[in-house]
Parts: C-alpha cells; structure tokens; sequence
C-alpha cells in the first residue's frame, strides 16, 4: 500500500512538473511573440517616420524650387532681400508631425473603418497608426479575426465620444481636439476638430 501512494504522489508530482512546464514554454513563446510584435511595430513605425520625414523634405525643397527669394545684389550678398523679416521654416520634425495629425478623422488614405454605438457612428482610421499606436489593434490587425479580413471594427455598446477621445489620443498623442454634438448614440452626431 506504501508504495502504491508514492507512485500516486510521484505521478501527482510528474502531472504538476509537466503543467508547470507547459506553462513556462507557453510564457515563452509569447515572450517570443510580444518581442517580434515589438521589433516589427518598431520598424513599421521607422519606416513610416522616414517616409513622413522624406515627404516633408521633399516638400521643403519643392517650396524652395518653386519659390526662390531674390537676392538684392548678387555680387555683395547671398542674404535675401528683405532679411529682417525672415521667419523660421518649421522643422522637418514640426512637419512630419503636423502630416501625421491630419490623418486624424481623415477619410484620405484609410483603410480601416470603425462601427461605434447602436447608430453605428462610422470614424474613418488607417491600419498601420492604429497597428503602431495600440497593442489591440495591432493584434487584431495581424491576427485571423474578422477584423484583419473586413477592416471593419465594431463597438456596440461604447460611446462615439468616447471612441473619438480614443482615437484622438492614438494619432495625435494628446487631447486637443474638440467634441460638438450631444453625447446620444444617435446619427446627427456631428464630430469636428478645432
């Protein structure tokens, strides 16, 4: 009897040993995964500032080309003439930021639209700000739910101003933003920046 309760508690022990080691290969690969999640949002979100910063450039450029200033003697001086109201170009940074800003409620280049409350309040939004920005739509996104296959996200039972804040925080980093309509789930909802 003595040893048919030690095998009992040895088999009790292996069962647990395994568990606990299926629970750490688990932990394991999903460390695995968040790192590759990771190191891809961050390349993605590389890329896309590159991009941003060579369109802003590009831009910049083209806006010398197109537009160049007089010299007032092109012998004395390489100064513009009117110098003393020369104003500070905004940075490429400064650019790139404002391009990444007007993506905000912008039907323009999206591809993912978002279904809010019981009116099914429709906001416009772009996969790759929501995928770099937010954990859950970057999982979503890659991910075999409906929503990588339709690009469509449904909220049912959240609040379109709550959503919009959401959103607001995701591609542009603050709050700036300002809600006009009541806060009804109803379709005369009207939703606009300032």
């Amino acid at each position: 009897m003595g040893a048919q309760k030690l095998s009992r508690a040895e088999l009790q022990r292996r069962r647990e040993q395994a568990e606990q080691n299926r629970e750490l290969q688990r932990r394991r690969e999903q460390s695995a995964r968040d790192r590759r999640r990771n190191q891809s949002q961050l390349q993605a979100q590389e890329l896309f500032s590159r991009r941003l910063l060579q369109a802003a450039l590009l831009d910049s450029c083209d806006a010398t080309v197109n537009n160049p200033t007089p010299l007032t003697d092109t012998n004395s001086s390489a100064w513009p003439a009117n110098s003393d109201k020369m104003v500070e170009a905004p940075s490429v940074r400064e650019k790139a930021r404002r391009a990444f800003d007007s993506l905000f409620n912008n039907e323009k280049y999206s591809d993912v639209t978002l279904l809010i409350g019981e009116s099914k309040t429709t906001f416009p939004a772009h996969r790759l700000v929501l995928g770099i920005r937010s954990p859950y739509f970057d999982d979503a996104l890659q991910s075999k739910f409906k929503e990588a296959v339709t690009n469509e996200f449904t909220f049912d039972k959240d609040s379109p101003h709550a959503l919009w804040r959401v959103l607001q925080y995701i591609y542009t980093g603050d709050l700036k933003y300002i809600y006009t309509g009541d806060y009804a789930d109803d379709s005369s909802q009207s939703l606009s920046s300032e």
